[in-house]
């Protein structure tokens, strides 16, 4: 394992030094100059794919679209995020890109860009969030030439960076409060942080008729509209019963519980409060899982209709809108955790780690009812039963009488 980290980070070292000579490009703006108030155009470069990176930078993009209507908000990125970009955030072009573009297809990706807008070519900021520029990064500014460029990698701070963000490897501070930083820097003016929902209309009905169909549940109300947000009070009396989600398994495979874990947790809840139902915030990727927890739940006595799955080919607005939808969520550290933040629901979220760990520091959920939980373990298929099961049946309890969090 050590040789395959040795030959990875020579292979990053000596790809980023071959872009950085051929494609080497120097922001000519200064940090005393810039302002948000005289950009014209905004480039997001997202071609990574993070939901939760996207989800956590939308108080950031609302907070430029307010100010300045007449902004264009450019980005590119992979189709899945498409949809959230255009359809949510309202975006003036998103482009698509391929996973790994090479430099034709990002040339092409940039002439789009500079003739997007016949009042200016010219590219005023361009922003990453990625820790560490890759080629691509380097091409994308060789082509758009942007005054400004946002970004995160200490070796180029100073030179390819000028709006440095944060120090992935030392910084705390949360990232968005890290935009907040970057917006003073502007002069943008902005409201406290708040994400915005990845839901339509649409798409929560759509949740909606599945979980009543499946789970047998009158969900009080009609369609939440995609604009209207759940207030931070928990409102009294709780309908019954109790929906909760569970979302167990991050892209690491450290941040992954076992299937008998999710059980256990599902069982010790479920004989809490009989009448509680579980939807599994598990993607098609993850059949392997979802299949052993349904035959794991259903050996110990319980009953598939007491359980829902997301359905085959549910979208981005499909996953956000069943977590829209919960009464309370358990997940592990993942873009779950920020898309219940959008949403205001109470949740229960494992981190790695300890207090002092710096990236579960800055990837912290930014709400009032939400429950950070750090087992001090390496990897989450390590956690006993005894560290989780009790502040699982915790959490609940505070569902069930509207605690504080």
């Amino acid at each position: 394992m050590a040789l395959k980290h040795v030959f990875f980070n020579l292979r990053d070292n000596l790809r980023f030094n071959w872009a950085k000579h051929k494609f080497g490009f120097i922001p000519e703006g200064t940090e005393a100059d810039f302002r948000f108030a005289e950009l014209k155009k905004v480039v997001v470069l997202k071609l990574d794919g993070k939901l939760g990176d996207t989800e956590v930078m939308t108080h950031f993009y609302s907070a430029m679209r307010k100010a300045q209507p007449r902004l264009l908000l450019c980005v590119v990125c992979p189709q899945h995020l498409v949809p959230i970009y255009k359809d949510i955030l309202g975006f003036d072009l998103v482009l698509t890109s391929s996973r790994k573009p090479k430099e034709d297809e990002i040339k092409k990706l940039c002439a789009q860009i500079l003739n997007a807008d016949p009042r200016s070519t010219n590219v005023d900021l361009v922003v990453t969030t990625e820790p560490r520029f890759r080629p691509r990064d380097f091409i994308f500014d060789y082509y758009l030439k942007p005054r400004y460029v946002a970004g995160c990698d200490v070796r180029l701070k100073g030179s390819s960076i000028n709006l440095f963000l944060f120090d992935p490897d030392r910084d705390t501070q949360r990232v968005s409060a890290c935009f907040c930083d970057l917006m003073d820097k502007g002069g943008l003016s902005y409201e406290p942080i708040a994400y915005v929902p990845f839901v339509t209309e649409e798409s929560l009905a759509k949740a909606r008729s599945s979980i009543q169909k499946d789970l047998g549940l009158e969900l009080a109300g009609s369609a939440t509209s995609a604009e209207q947000q759940k207030p931070l009070s928990l409102p009294l009396p709780l309908p019954l019963p109790l929906l909760i989600g569970i979302n167990p398994c991050g892209a690491p495979s450290a941040r992954r519980f076992t299937v008998e874990m999710v059980c256990s947790i599902m069982q010790h809840l479920h004989q809490q409060r009989p009448e509680t139902r579980f939807v599994l915030l598990l993607p098609e990727s993850m059949a392997d899982f979802r299949n052993g927890l349904v035959s794991a739940w259903e050996s110990a006595g319980g009953n598939t209709n007491e359980v829902l799955l997301l359905p085959e080919k549910s979208s981005i607005m499909d996953f956000a809108s069943y977590i829209h939808l919960l009464d309370g969520l358990i997940t592990v550290d993942t873009a779950a955790v920020h898309l219940a933040c959008a949403s205001k629901v109470p949740q229960l979220a494992f981190y790695l780690g300890d207090e002092h760990t710096v990236e579960d520091k800055r990837w912290a959920p930014v709400s009032p009812v939400a429950q950070v939980v750090q087992p001090h373990v390496d990897m989450l298929s390590d956690v006993s039963s005894e560290s989780v099961l009790p502040v699982c049946s915790e959490f609940v309890s505070k569902l069930s009488s509207r605690g504080q969090f």
